[in-house]
């Protein structure tokens, strides 16, 4: 953890920042300001991240803000972000916090730091990323969950439907992919 003006800056312990643009992006109102990041091997630049604009929905399948980012010194004296404090082990963990207290959110597109990594192939660094980042929010999401009552569905027979709605327009690549996946690991044998 950095100071930096009104801010506390998080970076990742394996990135390398870059404070200009850092310093440069923490000005506003803003409570919550994240980065967009590459990776770095053998002082080669390589698979940048370019994050989306802020949705909760995203961040709570996959946390692409840990790797920088800068909350403000305001927003840990609020009371209802300081009680939330006790207990909190993690970066998602405090940027879940900031959300639910209804921080204000920024998303810088420059890359404000270089995560190093050892030399693989680009796509392989993403996915192993994205990988790793959609366990973390999915356990942590998984914490959070509680049985919601339902309503009794009328099947025919034994078996239960399930729709599926896969947002792949023409990629026919993608559409394949994910029903190969769902006939593998499920055992449903109609599709």
């Amino acid at each position: 953890v950095y100071e930096a003006g009104g801010y506390y800056v998080f970076i990742s312990e394996e990135a390398v920042p870059e404070w200009g643009v850092i310093e440069r992006a923490l000005h506003g109102e803003e409570e919550l300001v994240y980065f967009d990041h590459d990776h770095i091997t053998k002082n080669k630049r390589h698979t940048p991240f370019f994050k989306p604009e802020w949705s909760f929905d995203t961040f709570m399948s996959v946390n692409y803000l840990r790797e920088c980012f800068a909350l403000s010194k305001e927003l840990f004296e609020k009371k209802s972000f300081a009680d939330g404090l006790k207990g909190i082990s993690d970066a998602w963990e405090l940027l879940y916090l900031s959300v639910k207290c209804g921080a204000r959110i920024v998303h810088v597109n420059e890359t404000a730091c270089h995560v190093r990594t050892e030399e693989s192939d680009e796509e392989e660094v993403y996915k192993e990323y994205v990988r790793d980042q959609n366990s973390l929010s999915v356990q942590r999401v998984g914490d959070r969950i509680r049985k919601a009552e339902g309503y009794p569905a009328q099947t025919q027979g034994s078996l239960w439907g399930v729709s599926v709605i896969i947002p792949s327009k023409d990629h026919s690549g993608i559409l394949e992919k994910c029903l190969r996946s769902i006939v593998v690991k499920t055992s449903f044998n109609t599709i």
